[in-house]
C-alpha cells in the first residue's frame, strides 16, 4: 500500500509522536508498504529526505499563513499522488477538514491517530464538565469523528471512547505505545554528572508530574548525597522554569539539573548513562487515556524504571519488569528510586525484563506488523 502520514510538526524532530509514527512507519516500510511523513512545519533540517525508507517531506517556510500555503502544497500532493490511505496526527480542524475533502475528492481513506483524550475537552490535564469550552469540545468531535473513515489509538480507554463516536462502517484498531529500540542499542558510559536519575519530556505542565519528582528526590537527596536529578526538556516560557527552579530551592534540593532540550539523537545517550529513569505521572483524565511515549524509550535503556500506575500503564507493567508506584503518592515514589539504589544488583534485573516487555510488545516493528495487516484488511473493505 501507500500510505501518506499528515503532521503539523517537523519531521524528523524529538517531539514523542514524531518519534513514534516515525518508529512504525518504518516498520510498514519493512512489512513493503511505501509510506510518506508530510509535515505542515518549517523543516529543522533538511527539507525533504528518507529515514530507512520512510520518505519525509516538510512543507513549511514560516511567515505569515504558512499553514495555509502549507496545506495547499499537501493538498496537490494527496490529489496527485491518491495515496491508498492518509493517516492525520494532529488536531487542528484547519488541517484535517481540508484533508477530508482532498481524500474524498480521489477516494482515499482517511484515518486519525490519537493517543490522548481530546484536547479541546480538556484544561490543565482534567475533562470539562460544563460550559462553552465543552460545548465547543462536543461540537469538535463530533466534526472530527464524521469525517473519518477510521482511528488508530493508542490505549484501551481510548478505544472505548471512541467506538460508539466514529460512523457505522468505520473502523478502530488498538495500536499501544511503539518505540524504535534501535535508538537504543548503544553503550552504557560514564556520565560527566556521574550517577543520576534522568526524565526527558516537556516540563511546561504538570501532565508528567515534574513537582511529584521534584517532592520525591527530596526523600533520594537525604540519603543519597552525590546523585542527581536530571531533567531532560524544556519550558514553553523562561517563567515556569523559574518557577521549577524556585520550587527545588524551596525543597532544599541541591542536585537538581535542569538539562535543557536536546536534539533527537542526543536524547539516547542520556537516558542510557543514567542510573535509572523516573515518570511521576499523577491522576488526571490526561494520564488516563494517554500512555506515555517515554515510557518505551526509557524501558528499552535496559536500566530500571521508576513509574506511577496511570492509565493502561499497569496492563503492561508489574512489580517483575518495572519499580511501580501508586499515583500521588510522592513519598512513596521516593522510596522506590531508594530501593532501586539500595540494591542496585537486582534492579538491573528488573530493567532487564522491563527490555524485554519493550522488545516483545512496544517494539515498533512488532506492531507496526498489526498495524501493516489492519490497513492491508482495511483498504481491501468497502468503507
Amino acid at each position: 500500500m501507500r500510505i501518506a502520514i499528515v503532521n503539523t510538526l517537523p519531521v524528523p524532530s524529538g517531539q514523542a509522536s514524531v518519534n513514534r509514527f516515525l518508529g512504525y512507519a518504518q516498520g510498514l516500510v519493512k512489512c513493503g508498504d511505501d509510506v510518506t511523513c508530510i509535515s505542515s512545519a518549517k523543516p529543522i533540517g533538511e527539507q525533504k529526505g528518507d529515514i530507512n525508507g520512510v520518505h519525509y517531506i516538510n512543507y513549511g517556510e514560516g511567515g505569515r499563513f504558512y499553514l495555509f500555503k502549507s496545506l495547499q502544497k499537501i493538498r496537490a500532493l494527496l490529489q496527485r499522488e491518491k495515496y491508498d490511505i492518509v493517516i492525520v496526527v494532529c488536531n487542528s480542524l484547519l488541517m484535517l477538514y481540508p484533508l477530508y475533502r482532498s481524500c474524498k475528492k480521489v477516494g482515499t481513506k482517511l484515518l486519525m491517530e490519537k493517543s490522548e483524550f481530546p484536547f479541546a475537552l480538556m484544561r490543565d490535564g482534567q475533562e470539562i464538565k460544563s460550559g462553552w469550552r465543552k460545548i465547543y469540545g462536543n461540537w469538535w468531535d463530533r466534526i472530527v469523528c464524521n469525517v473519518l473513515d477510521g482511528m488508530i489509538v493508542m490505549t484501551t480507554p481510548l478505544v472505548n471512547y471512541y467506538t460508539p463516536k466514529l460512523k457505522p462502517h468505520s473502523r478502530i484498531v488498538h495500536i499501544p505505545m511503539t518505540v524504535d529500540m534501535s535508538r537504543f542499542q548503544i553503550e552504557k558510559n560514564k556520565s560527566a554528572y556521574g550517577d543520576y536519575i534522568a526524565y526527558c519530556g516537556n516540563m511546561t505542565t504538570n501532565k508528567d508530574g515534574i513537582e511529584n519528582l521534584l517532592e520525591a528526590f527530596k526523600e533520594v537527596e537525604a540519603k543519597y548525597k552525590e546523585i542527581k536529578l536530571v531533567l531532560i526538556g524544556g519550558c514553553s516560557t523562561e517563567k515556569r522554569l523559574c518557577e521549577l527552579k524556585d520550587y527545588a530551592k524551596a525543597l532544599g534540593l541541591n542536585n537538581v539539573v535542569f538539562h535543557g532540550r536536546v536534539p533527537r539523537e542526543e536524547m539516547p545517550e542520556l537516558l542510557k548513562n543514567a542510573a535509572m529513569l523516573a515518570l511521576a505521572r499523577p491522576t488526571s483524565t490526561q494520564a488516563t487515556y494517554g500512555f506515555p511515549t517515554k515510557l518505551g524509550e526509557y524501558l528499552s535503556t535496559g536500566n530500571p524504571v521508576v513509574v506511577t500506575a496511570v492509565g493502561d500503564i499497569p496492563l503492561y507493567l508489574n512489580n517483575d519488569n518495572s519499580y511501580i508506584v501508586k499515583a500521588d503518592d510522592n513519598y512513596a515514589f521516593g522510596q522506590r528510586m531508594i530501593e532501586v539504589l539500595s540494591d542496585y544488583k537486582h534492579a538491573l534485573e528488573v530493567g532487564a525484563k522491563g527490555k524485554e516487555l519493550a522488545k516483545n510488545v512496544f517494539n515498533a516493528e512488532v506492531q507496526a506488523v498489526v498495524l501493516h495487516e489492519w490497513l492491508n484488511g482495511y483498504n481491501k473493505a468497502k468503507v
